[in-house]
C-alpha cells in the first residue's frame, strides 16, 4: 500500500523521484509508461524518430533482461546513446541542405 505523501515538506526528501519509482513498480504503470514513451516513436512517419524509437525501446529489453537491478540508470544509458541517431539526422540534414545550395559541408 502507497503511504500518502505531500509534494513539500520535510517528511518527502526527493519526492520526485519516489512518485515516479511508486508509479513503475506497479505493472500497470510500467507498461502505461512505456506504451507513452515509445508508441509515438513507433508511430512517427519520419525515419529517424522511428529508429531511434527501436534503439531506446531494443536498450529496455536488455535493460530488462541483464541488468534488472538497475533498470533505470542503463535503460536511460541506452537512451543516450541512441541520441546519437537523432544527431546523426541532423547532421545529414545540414549536409544535404548545403549539398543543394552548392557549399562544400567540410570547411576548407
Amino acid at each position: 500500500m502507497v503511504e500518502s505523501w505531500s509534494p513539500a515538506g520535510p517528511n518527502n526528501p526527493g519526492w520526485p523521484h519516489r512518485l515516479f519509482d511508486e508509479i513503475l513498480a506497479t505493472v500497470r504503470g510500467g507498461v502505461a509508461y512505456v506504451a507513452a514513451m515509445g508508441l509515438p516513436l513507433l508511430l512517427s512517419s519520419e525515419r529517424t524518430v522511428f529508429v531511434f524509437g527501436v534503439i531506446v525501446l531494443a536498450g529496455l529489453v536488455v535493460a530488462y533482461a541483464v541488468y534488472w537491478e538497475a533498470l533505470i540508470s542503463v535503460w536511460c544509458f541506452f537512451a543516450a546513446a541512441a541520441s546519437v541517431a537523432i544527431l546523426s539526422h541532423f547532421e545529414w540534414s545540414r549536409r544535404s541542405r548545403l549539398n543543394t545550395a552548392g557549399v562544400s559541408p567540410v570547411p576548407e
